[in-house]
């Protein structure tokens, strides 16, 4: 699983899609790179709702911009 994350900045309904967007070329990548199976992988987006860091700064802005990959070994 690709998951997608963004900062706060402007609105929730817009950041979700900006995290799935994120997402979906990661995804893109994993497949068309990485060889593997495009049904093994997918792009999901959390948006601004799991923030690690803060979103009063720039470092914790871009911070929060980020990708992470999950796996299981189904």
């Amino acid at each position: 699983t690709v998951v997608g994350h963004t900062d706060n900045v402007g609105n929730a309904l817009d950041n979700h899609k900006i995290g799935l967007d994120f997402a979906r070329q990661m995804r893109w990548y994993l497949i068309a790179k990485g060889g593997i199976a495009k049904e093994k992988v997918v792009a999901i987006s959390e948006g601004e709702s799991q923030a690690i860091a803060s979103n009063n700064t720039e470092k914790g802005r871009r911070l929060n911009q980020r990708i992470e990959l999950k796996f299981s070994l189904d």
